[in-house]
């Protein structure tokens, strides 16, 4: 018999949705995730996801040309594997489903650690002066 992949978790599946419009299309964070549509969900989950991922977005996509994963795995949606890697290397540390984007990433995470570790001072002198800005 034929196995149905699994799913990826739903709220990932949202934050990658409401990043793409914000950062293609424009508006707010707070505008998209209050929705109507999103009423029911934990939206301070969705909230602090995308935040994250906004926060260290260009991080990530200087990961993403290091270990060209975005042309390896060119079936991988590139939002859906922005907010993986933020909640992989500055969220919860680890990726709670067996999902296909899922262990695509976690594929890649000695490689990105490799790279974070390597270019650790350029991170944290960027993330301080971002600190210094909000002051």
């Amino acid at each position: 018999m034929f196995e149905h992949s699994i799913k990826v978790p739903r709220h990932y599946k949202i934050a990658a949705n409401i990043l793409k419009k914000v950062s293609t299309e424009g508006g707010s964070v707070k505008t998209l995730l209050y929705d109507n549509k999103l009423r029911h969900f934990r939206t301070n989950v969705l909230f602090a996801l995308i935040t994250e991922t906004i926060k260290h977005a260009a991080h990530i996509d200087k990961i993403f040309d290091s270990c060209s994963l975005l042309k390896n795995e060119s079936r991988l949606d590139p939002w859906l594997a922005k907010i993986l890697t933020a909640e992989l290397l500055f969220g919860k540390k680890a990726l709670p489903g067996k999902s296909k984007p899922e262990q695509t990433i976690l594929s890649y995470k000695e490689q990105f650690e490799k790279y974070t570790d390597d270019h650790e001072d350029d991170l944290k002198s960027k993330d301080q002066k971002q600190q210094l800005k909000i002051l």
